[in-house]
């Protein structure tokens, strides 16, 4: 074997070994991870649909609608809401896209609006409650019309 063919099957291992581990990598944390977490989590079963409702001083309304999925203590969730704002004829509706975990009955939320064109940042600690038919806490959030990141206090009902 020439030194040429040498350094090509060298390279070519190389860049063998290298993919190799990146599909074994992406397997176990995308595939094999998540369905470990599904069968060792002995907590509570968020997974479904959820709502709740908000009321601004200003008298505008919003009605948020989730379908959280959970996998393990991993919950990913998409959240629309359909805000009617007052002096307005017609409804404000937004997406966000939500990851957040679930530990000791308590969970914590983090998302975004789906619309990069706009402003929506939202986070929640919610704590399930009753015989997991609801949720209570606090969602902090931006206020579009005060400017300042305020925090209120929700309840989601499981439908």
């Amino acid at each position: 074997m020439t030194t040429a063919e040498t350094i090509f099957l060298g390279v070519v291992s190389g860049v063998l070994t290298s993919a190799a581990i990146i599909v074994f990598g992406q397997f176990f944390y995308r595939i094999f991870l998540p369905w470990y977490e599904s069968i060792t989590y002995k907590g509570v079963d968020i997974s479904g649909e959820w709502t709740y409702k908000m009321e601004f001083p200003s008298g505008n309304k919003s009605n948020f609608f989730a379908r959280f999925v959970q996998n393990g203590f991993v919950i990913k969730s998409t959240i629309s809401e359909s805000k009617t704002i007052v002096g307005l004829d017609k409804d404000e509706m937004r997406i966000f896209e939500y990851s957040g975990k679930l530990v000791d009955r308590f969970l914590t939320l983090t998302g975004r609006n789906t619309n990069k064109q706009s402003l929506g940042v939202y986070t929640f600690l919610l704590e399930i409650k009753g015989d997991g038919d609801y949720m209570e806490g606090s969602v902090s959030r931006y206020c579009m019309s005060d400017h300042i990141i305020k925090s209120d206090l929700i309840v989601w009902q499981r439908q």
